[in-house]
């Protein structure tokens, strides 16, 4: 029942919120420059709303499927409370601006690249309700196939050194850890503090998802393969001949048996494959246009929201 889910901010705490919402920010702010804030941040939102004709608002990219995805909820939502929305090096319109992932500016060089011995497989979240339309519907059958689908990928590698990532809620640690157990995976949990650590020893990424960490792995060169599913994971028109250049190259697959049977043959060298010119040439391309940073991005951000 929406009364019951509507939260209270909105309703009864309303005013209470606002006077809050208020006394956040100095008042003679005229320029906003965030990532998430306009997505997560209410009392940023209830700010620049009670001002929106007076302030500028310069919203940042802050994850993938950003100009990729067929449909992308809160890319929309964003570029409409924004003056201009800046991107990850794509632009479809007069208010996206070609700009970088300001995040990315890490050092994860491949010069080392050689020693790292971990293939790691990082999921993504997944919570047992619906709480919100996103990328894709958050249904059961979503819920159902994400893990089915997990299972049949984790069963069918046959790779030394295997780790799994679980996206860090309950619910898909409790799943993960269930099904180890319950088929006898050789596969350790991973659990660093930060993904800093998994960068710097990974021998090879796997991803059921094109989220972030493909734009990360991507950017720094590391090796990476997405392995996605064709019922969920649609992407928009101009993006499609990039796409199908990493398809072709075997970076994004969207067969199971596909993908397990590459990666188990590819496995003793990786490299090889990873750093052959087709592949750095279709990495080259998506990077400059989907997980872009100028390498002087601060002064490129300056002039852009003066």
């Amino acid at each position: 029942h929406i009364m019951f889910d509507m939260p209270k901010l909105l309703l009864e705490d309303f005013s209470d919120f606002y006077q809050k919402a208020q006394n956040s920010y100095p008042t003679n702010i005229t320029t906003i420059y965030t990532s998430i804030g306009m997505q997560i941040d209410d009392r940023l939102k209830f700010f620049v709303a009670d001002r929106h004709q007076n302030i500028k608002v310069f919203t940042n990219q802050h994850g993938a499927s950003y100009g990729t995805a067929e449909r992308h909820l809160i890319e929309d939502y964003e570029k409409s409370v924004s003056t201009l929305f800046l991107t990850a090096g794509w632009s479809n319109d007069k208010k996206t601006v070609p700009f970088g992932i300001p995040k990315l500016d890490k050092n994860f060089g491949t010069e080392e690249h050689i020693n790292r011995t971990n293939t790691y497989y990082i999921s993504t979240a997944n919570q047992k309700y619906l709480f919100r339309f996103e990328l894709y519907a958050g249904s059961g059958y979503f819920l159902k196939e994400f893990f089915e689908r997990m299972e049949a990928i984790l069963c069918n590698l046959k790779v030394p050194n295997l780790y799994i990532r679980p996206y860090p809620n309950q619910y898909s640690k409790e799943r993960i850890e269930e099904m180890i157990d319950r088929k006898a995976l050789n596969i350790e949990i991973d659990r660093p503090k930060t993904l800093s650590h998994l960068f710097s020893n990974a021998k090879l990424i796997i991803l059921d998802h094109m989220g972030t960490t493909m734009l990360e792995a991507l950017h720094y060169n590391i090796p990476v393969i997405a392995v996605l599913d064709p019922n969920i994971d649609r992407f928009r028109e101009n993006s499609l001949d990039i796409i199908k250049r990493l398809e072709d190259n075997r970076v994004i697959f969207f067969s199971i048996e596909e993908a397990t049977e590459f990666i188990n043959s590819t496995s003793s060298d990786i490299d090889s494959w990873w750093f052959s010119d087709d592949v750095q040439e279709a990495r080259g391309l998506f990077v400059n246009s989907y997980a872009n940073l100028p390498a002087n991005w601060e002064r490129e951000l300056l002039k852009i929201i003066d």
